[in-house]
């Protein structure tokens, strides 16, 4: 009769050892992933808002505005107050028909806020904006976009938010500290 072969001491200890130093050198790598994870998705959220905004702009053929919301923590968009001429960076497409501006009259969504997260740090100061005014993105029918950019953290990543004044893209860069 064979005798079963048992694992030693030291042969378990080996192991013992090679488990702990994967699970060190890994454990780092896998903290970061919830931060990555909030971190895009608050990235994603604001990529959203614009590009809805912007979406909506070209669909009814009428300008829109995209309002942060700081207190609240959103983005609301709203039909434009005032003189849309006054916003600087914005040259005036040439006026379509009315026959034209009927047929691109639909809502594109119902949804006028989108939220968030509060994990954002906005600092409007640092590009010279007042926290106590509205900061408005504008967005028109033909595609061209207005606003200023904005500075913000995530976590300790510092970024800055544009939009493209030609195409409406929101621009988002990270900043080196």
């Amino acid at each position: 009769m064979q005798r079963k072969r048992l694992f030693t001491f030291f042969e378990m200890m080996v192991v013992a050892a090679i488990l702990l130093l994967v699970s060190l050198l890994a454990l780092p790598r896998l903290s970061k992933i919830p931060q990555r994870i909030m971190r895009e998705n608050a990235l994603s959220a604001i990529r959203n808002a614009m590009t809805e905004a912007g979406i909506r702009a070209r669909a009814n053929g009428k300008a829109v505005e995209l309002l942060l919301d700081l207190e609240n923590s959103q983005f609301i968009i709203q039909n434009p107050e005032g003189n849309l001429d006054a916003i600087k960076g914005w040259v005036p497409s040439i006026p379509q028909s009315e026959e034209v501006q009927q047929q691109q009259s639909f809502i594109v969504s119902q949804n006028n806020s989108f939220p968030i997260t509060d994990f954002i740090e906005w600092i409007p100061e640092e590009t010279g904006l007042d926290p106590l005014e509205p900061i408005f993105f504008s967005f028109f029918e033909d595609g061209q976009a207005a606003g200023p950019p904005i500075r913000f953290f995530i976590g300790n990543i510092h970024y800055e938010l544009g939009v493209d004044k030609l195409t409406g893209t929101p621009l988002i860069e990270e900043l080196k500290n």
